[in-house]
């Protein structure tokens, strides 16, 4: 495999694996916060965690679709330059 073609498919697997890594942290620690909340005054966070939720959903996950795109679109351009 050529080495551009290599160092972009590493590149489009780290932004996919950080986007989960992130979004799952995320969603763990707004569920750790829940857990505390509840035990300390039996205040509930859902409307927060589901802003929050919204929030990666919307804000973060088009950054990485994005992101994918134009590595993709990176290694066409660099295939047509072979051609």
């Amino acid at each position: 495999m050529e080495p551009e073609k290599q160092l972009v498919r590493t590149w489009m697997i780290q932004i996919m694996v950080a986007s989960v890594v992130l979004y799952g942290g995320a969603v763990y620690l707004l569920q750790a916060i829940d857990r505390l909340m509840e035990r300390m005054n039996g205040f509930e966070l859902m409307r927060v965690m589901k802003m929050c939720d919204s929030i990666l959903l919307y804000g973060v996950l088009p950054f990485v679709v994005s992101g994918m795109l134009i590595l993709l679109w990176v290694e066409n351009a660099a295939e047509e330059e072979e051609r």
